[in-house]
């Protein structure tokens, strides 16, 4: 007989959804308990000691619940504070970096991958590593973009401003222009991208304004 407890799904605001959204349509007949700590997002510009702290908190009711395994669907989580969360509980924890590096190691032919993330999650460079451990040939160009967050939370999905928003958070990775914003490994002028790794969950829920930048 299989497990009847639920998987529990966190994450720090709405983006997680995303990906119950895929957990439902992969495992139709899982129960599942989703997590949002939107009083306390966005995760990606606070410190990695409150990402913890805020992450513990949130696991614990989640373990309390008797859940199965713990999807960790927030990536400034996953990146900051993944390794502790698996030493804490005797359950699994699952994150969503490393899938979503392998996929852009797998999907860049020129072999340049471009990372947009919250701030916490550049500093960690937890893409970076992981994409290297995928193909160290790739050449991997990581910028945070801490305005889309508050963005989706807003439900600001469409529109001159969410537009205006996007294009300027990706001007540093496929612009023509010089733009402001913080990037670890920048991208060299002629260093064109064939990659986006879209690296928080709320941001495919911007993907129909991503793609027509």
């Amino acid at each position: 007989m299989s497990d009847p407890r639920p998987i529990g799904v966190f994450d720090s605001g709405v983006g997680g959804l995303t990906v119950l959204r895929e957990i439902l349509r992969r495992s139709p007949h899982e129960s599942t308990i989703y997590l949002g700590d939107n009083a306390r997002a966005p995760y990606g510009v606070r410190s990695d000691e409150e990402v913890l702290a805020f992450s513990t908190q949130s696991l614990d009711l989640l373990a309390e619940r008797e859940v199965k395994a713990i999807v960790v669907a927030c990536n400034t989580s996953t990146a900051v504070a993944i390794g502790a969360l698996r030493r804490r509980y005797d359950l699994p924890i699952l994150g969503v970096i490393r899938p979503g590096a392998s996929a852009a190691a797998l999907a860049t032919r020129n072999r340049r991958v471009g990372v947009i993330a919250t701030p916490a999650t550049i500093r960690s460079h937890a893409y970076f590593s992981a994409i290297k451990d995928e193909n160290p040939a790739v050449e991997i160009y990581e910028h945070a973009t801490p305005t889309l967050v508050p963005l989706v939370e807003a439900g600001e999905l469409s529109g001159p401003i969410a537009d205006a928003a996007v294009a300027d958070a990706l001007a540093p990775l496929i612009g023509e222009r010089d733009a402001a914003g913080e990037s670890i490994f920048p991208r060299p002028p002629g260093a064109t991208i064939d990659t986006l790794l879209l690296g928080c969950t709320h941001y495919p829920l911007l993907r129909a304004l991503i793609e027509t930048q």
